[in-house]
Formats: C-alpha cells, sequence, structure tokens
C-alpha cells in the first residue's frame, strides 16, 4: 500500500522542479529578418531532449519507482519535450526514445534487478555519447565507484545539466548539479 501524502510530496517536488527547468529552457528568442514590427523579437520553441535515466537497484518499492518514471514522462510530455529512457544498472545500457507512458513501465519492470555493487561509469558513458538537454537520474546514489578520480570527471561533465534526485545519500559535490531533489520514501 502507497503512503498517498509522502509519495504525492516527493513526486511534486521533483515535477516541480523538473517543470520549472524544462518552461525556462523550451524557448528561445530570434530576431526575424523582416522589418514589421510583431516580428520583434521572436519566440520560437524548441523541443528539449530529457534523460530519464532510472536507477531500478534503488531501495525505492516497485510502486514508487513506476509511479515517479511516469510522472515524469508526462512532464516532459507536457513542456514539449522528448523524453529518453535508460534503465541502468545493466548488461547493455541503451537510451530508448520513448513515446507512451506504458513504455516507460514496461521499460522498468523489466529492468528490475538487484545488485550488489553498482557502478555509474556505464550510465555516464552512455549521456556522453547522447546528445541531451537535461537529464534526470534518479537514485540513492550509494554507487561503489563515485570515489575514483576518473568517474567523477565524467559525473562533472555532465552535472551541470543534470537533476539529480536521491533517495538515500546525496551526490558528491552536490552544487554542480543543475538541482538536487532529496525524496524521501519507505
Amino acid at each position: 500500500m502507497i503512503d498517498g501524502d509522502r509519495m504525492s510530496s516527493w513526486l511534486y517536488r521533483l515535477e516541480s522542479t523538473l517543470g520549472r527547468i524544462l518552461s525556462s529552457r523550451s524557448y528561445r528568442y530570434s530576431w526575424r529578418a523582416r522589418r514589421k514590427v510583431e516580428y520583434f523579437p521572436g519566440r520560437v520553441h524548441v523541443s528539449l531532449k530529457v534523460v530519464l535515466a532510472v536507477d531500478t537497484s534503488t531501495h525505492i518499492s516497485e510502486e514508487h519507482l513506476e509511479e515517479a518514471a511516469r510522472r515524469l514522462f508526462k512532464v516532459v510530455q507536457a513542456h514539449g519535450g522528448q523524453p529518453i529512457l535508460v534503465i541502468w544498472p545493466s548488461d547493455d545500457i541503451k537510451p530508448l526514445r520513448v513515446y507512451r507512458d506504458t513504455e516507460v513501465l514496461e521499460a522498468v519492470r523489466r529492468g528490475r534487478r538487484d545488485v550488489a555493487e553498482k557502478s555509474i561509469r556505464p550510465l555516464l558513458e552512455a549521456l556522453r555519447q547522447t546528445y541531451f538537454d537535461v537529464a534526470v537520474i534518479l537514485s540513492d546514489w550509494k554507487l561503489t565507484d563515485l570515489q575514483d578520480e576518473a568517474i567523477r570527471q565524467l559525473l562533472w561533465k555532465v552535472a551541470y545539466k543534470t537533476v539529480a534526485a536521491t533517495t538515500d545519500a546525496l551526490p558528491p559535490d552536490s552544487s554542480r548539479f543543475l538541482a538536487v531533489v532529496r525524496l524521501e520514501v519507505s
């Protein structure tokens, strides 16, 4: 049974943070070549590519994890973004362009596993090879390789456009991230 008030509060914080970031970045302004006053300045909607990286080995219940992934997908769609789902840890991390929330739920259920030691290196390498505007990493941040300096350098290369959603430990040097949202789940 899901505690509705607690779940809705942390999901609301995560949704509002992502919504605020996407709404501030989804338009760009440009000057048109035409000489009519009504065309100055031009406001153009930009479709943002948003990576939703879901750590399926976290200490979140299956219901909470599925609901969080589904609602993040809805926020990205509501702002006209293109959601790209990444499920980790897995043997082969492939960014997946998703079009329906049922695809998100199916991928989260398939990727659910319990691992003793998990590494963020494969996720960071997949993010470096994927063009994206904003990333959301939903994890407990209990990662074995965060002490390695090379891994930290990879993390800092994507942190400036990443929202870190954590269920337990804070990510290292949280000030480098676009936003850090602490999730209280039981």
